[in-house]
């Protein structure tokens, strides 16, 4: 996500650090600020051409800190054995700090190398509307959760599928092989039909 994001900026119509600022905030306890500060090169770099540093924080923080922000913002994340599972979703802040807009992201490739791309316009209308103090509820959807591993029980569910897929795939080429077959008969019959009625004529005659 933060990859896309740092690929929209640039198209976008405000200027960053007097018309917005990006706040990164880790929700691991176990990152450091030094952590913090090799992502923030990274993503800086990722831009492609100069950004205000100030204008883009990374920070980190102590589980209680970490608890107490993401409650009141109504970001749900969980711990699991190998990271977390959270949803994917962008918050933009009015000035006084009111929450403006949730910009929920909904459609994702799988992978590195397919980072959700946002629209240019859906990110400056938002902050155009955050900057007025408005505040946006649009309308539900599913939002894309972000997942470190399998869930629980998803590789047994696609081994199923994938015994289903097979039994698909067997079952057609049976049938295939069956109307074959079935055709085959079916010219063979009427040859030996004709090659019959055409044997009696020659007898009658």
């Amino acid at each position: 996500m933060l990859e896309g994001l740092s690929q929209a900026i640039p198209r976008l119509a405000v200027e960053p650090g007097k018309d917005y600022r990006v706040i990164t905030v880790s929700f691991d306890a176990s990152d450091t600020p030094q952590i913090a500060r090799e992502a923030k090169k990274n993503y800086l770099k990722s831009i492609g051409r100069p950004f205000p540093e100030e204008a883009w924080r990374f920070l980190t923080g102590p589980e209680r800190s970490i608890h107490d922000l993401t409650e009141v913002v109504g970001f749900r994340f969980r711990k699991d054995i190998h990271g977390f599972t959270h949803p994917v979703v962008l918050i933009f802040l009015a000035p006084d700090g009111r929450i403006s807009r949730y910009f929920q992201v909904t459609k994702f490739s799988y992978g590195s190398a397919y980072p959700i791309a946002f629209s240019s316009f859906d990110l400056n209308v938002a902050l155009t509307e955050s900057a007025q103090g408005k505040s946006v509820t649009g309308l539900k959807k599913a939002l894309l959760y972000c997942f470190s591993h399998e869930p629980p029980g998803q590789s047994k569910f696609f081994n199923f599928m994938g015994v289903v897929g097979l039994i698909t795939l067997a079952a057609m080429a049976a049938f295939f092989v069956y109307l074959q077959v079935t055709a085959r008969r079916y010219r063979e019959g009427r040859v030996h039909d004709a090659r019959k009625r055409r044997a009696s004529r020659g007898q009658f005659l």
